[in-house]
């Protein structure tokens, strides 16, 4: 699975099916690695999203996070992982509610779990969320009043979203220059 994980970084995007599909395998025959196969479908799900595979991905994203789901103490960083893929997907799929959904999701869990870096990068992903939903609220309104306020609304938040987003991320070097000089 580790070399599944390190081809695509490398843009060797053609050697990474056959290595997930073999640590998939590895997890279907030995009941030892059956806690280690939603880390199996996700890459694979990640890596459908990388080469714009928009069909089978979400179906395998699902997947794993159902598989995830179904552990006994569910992995949270791995989930928080999962779901902000799925978020990334719809995104690019322009199904920006989805999108938003998912992002609060691992915006709850890694705030939850004091993860602020997690935190500051998916509060810029619901931002984004945002502001592509308005745009996409705003085209659809043909003149509407309602739609065209919940678009602004949204723009509104989403610059909030984004601005807390750039202030968070400037008190976490704050932070990291203030341990790196004691």
């Amino acid at each position: 699975m580790e070399q599944g994980r390190r081809h695509p970084v490398r843009s060797h995007l053609k050697l990474s099916p056959q290595c997930f599909t073999n640590a998939l395998e590895l997890c279907e025959t030995d009941p030892c690695l059956e806690n280690r196969k939603y880390l199996t479908v996700g890459n694979i799900g990640r890596l459908n999203r990388l080469l714009e595979r928009y069909t089978k991905a979400p179906e395998l994203l699902q997947q794993a996070l159902a598989l995830a789901d179904s552990l006994h103490g569910p992995p949270l960083q791995e989930r928080g992982i999962l779901v902000g893929e799925l978020g990334a997907l719809y995104r690019q799929t322009n199904r920006h509610k989805g999108a938003r959904e998912m992002f609060a999701s691992q915006y709850n869990l890694a705030k939850k779990m004091g993860w602020k870096g997690q935190v500051c990068r998916v509060i810029g992903n619901i931002g984004m969320a945002n502001c592509q939903l308005a745009r996409q609220i705003w085209r659809d309104s043909r003149g509407n009043g309602e739609a065209i306020e919940e678009a602004k609304d949204l723009t509104h938040l989403a610059i909030t979203q984004l601005k807390d987003r750039v202030q968070l991320a400037l008190d976490i070097q704050e932070e990291e220059d203030a341990h790196a000089h004691s």
